[in-house]
């Protein structure tokens, strides 16, 4: 095990040891209209701003569209929207979800 301090998160597609999963917010026809890098296995919470507030482990932080993460400051915000069954593609297009 090792453990890191990064400041950016790194490319969803790229290689490496640190991986990232990308959140997308779309609109009603499924258009892509903002996307960010979060970590593997984390839950988005809410949007602020440009940035994306999410919770890993029971740690929230938020990350900008450039994925520079930082721990959230204050309480953790309910989520603001509900998730949404996407029927397709979505910029994920081998994917089996």
């Amino acid at each position: 095990m090792a453990i890191a301090r990064i400041s950016v998160l790194p490319s969803a597609k790229g290689p490496g040891a640190l991986h990232a999963e990308e959140v997308l917010e779309v609109n009603a026809a499924e258009e892509t209209l903002r996307r960010w890098r979060v970590p593997v296995d984390s839950y988005p919470l809410a949007i602020r701003g440009d940035s994306l507030v999410f919770q890993n482990g029971v740690v929230t932080y938020r990350v900008d569209p450039h994925g520079r993460v930082a721990l959230y400051p204050g309480r953790r915000p309910a989520p603001t929207a509900p998730s949404k069954s996407c029927s397709g593609g979505l910029d994920f297009p081998n994917s089996s979800y």
